[in-house]
């Protein structure tokens, strides 16, 4: 027997197996969805770009479509276009500039971040979610995400099944 303070706990959809929802609501989904909420990249409407076609960027690209959003795929691989477009259903492959309301970044490698700030609105979000080893040669580690307390991930992790309609 396992005792575990109800604070802890989160209550799994019946119609979701188990090893399906880990990396769903608990791993990749909440890594994307907890900054798309927090930073207001959710709403209906919104155009988003997604830098990277990895584990997270999939993830992100499915989410900000049931959300109502444009989206965006960003990679430098043309051989993602296809998937992206016609398997994940994003409206666009590569942006233009001062286009999107924010960007979704989940490559874990250093690459260049000022193209991806240039296709940006003004008051656009770069959210950083794919961490590299080594930083950027400019500081830029108060840009990667990082949720205010263990209360709030708690929180959307509860909200997270609800938004996607599992719950």
């Amino acid at each position: 027997m396992v005792v575990v303070d109800e604070h802890f706990l989160i209550n799994f959809p019946d119609n979701i197996p188990l090893d399906g929802a880990a990396p769903l609501l608990l791993c990749a989904g909440i890594v994307v969805y907890s900054p798309m909420k927090y930073f207001g990249l959710s709403k209906p409407g919104m155009h988003l770009g997604v830098v990277g076609l990895g584990g997270l960027g999939h993830v992100a690209v499915k989410f900000a479509k049931a959300f109502g959003l444009k989206v965006t795929v960003i990679s430098t691989s043309l051989s993602k276009k296809q998937e992206a477009i016609e398997h994940l259903g994003a409206d666009d492959f590569l942006a233009t500039i001062g286009t999107l309301d924010g960007i979704i970044d989940t490559v874990s490698v250093v690459h260049h971040l000022m193209p991806l700030i240039g296709l940006l609105k003004n008051h656009g979000k770069l959210v950083m979610v794919g961490a590299p080893e080594k930083l950027w040669s400019y500081q830029f580690s108060h840009c990667l995400w990082s949720p205010a307390s263990n209360v709030e991930v708690q929180d959307r992790v509860r909200e997270l099944p609800v938004e996607i309609g599992l719950m």
